[in-house]
């Protein structure tokens, strides 16, 4: 090694570790107490992305129901209800959406299954539509995504109609 070498390699690792023990730089504004800084006063609601409009066109085509005289909370629940009683998990929820996951043991390749659940507000109450896809290979780089909502577009049908009915009835 090279005396240049040398001098470079101590110059670099003390520019690095002096670096790595200076403290970030404060982003507390004049008058504001320290600790408090970038914190908001209170917790943000985390807000719903709106749907896409290639999303909304899908949902047109979609099995859906028009649902008067329950919130969309109440729908949800009831959705979640049903779901996970036939052994199937919620992989997210958010206000208006509900999508859940089950795995399909009989195929020859991992399989899961999916259905998504869309509530759109309308005049006199909600629009509840749903989609379903089977995904192969799931998690992997092999993963393949296809849409099932037309071969099951009559159970899903008649699944929806139930939740216009408040509690109970149709379970």
């Amino acid at each position: 090694m090279t005396k240049a070498f040398k001098l470079m390699s101590a110059m670099l690792a003390g520019i690095l570790l002096s670096a790595c023990g200076s403290m970030p730089p404060s982003t507390t504004q004049p008058g504001q107490p320290a600790g408090q800084a970038g914190v908001p006063a209170t917790p943000a609601e985390p807000t719903e992305p709106p749907l896409a409009e290639t999303e909304i066109q899908q949902l047109k085509t979609a099995p859906t129901v028009l649902i008067e005289g329950r919130s969309a909370e109440s729908i949800l629940n009831d959705i979640e209800q049903y779901r996970t009683s036939r052994g199937m998990t919620v992989a997210a929820r958010s206000k208006t959406r509900i999508e859940f996951v089950a795995g399909i043991v009989k195929a020859k390749r991992p399989t899961q299954a999916r259905i998504r659940y869309v509530l759109l507000p309308v005049k006199n109450g909600f629009n509840l539509s749903a989609r379903v896809f089977q995904v192969s290979y799931p998690g992997t780089g092999r993963e393949k995504v296809a849409d099932i909502t037309a071969e099951v577009a009559d159970r899903l049908n008649t699944e929806l109609v139930r939740y216009s009915q408040s509690g109970g009835s149709w379970r």
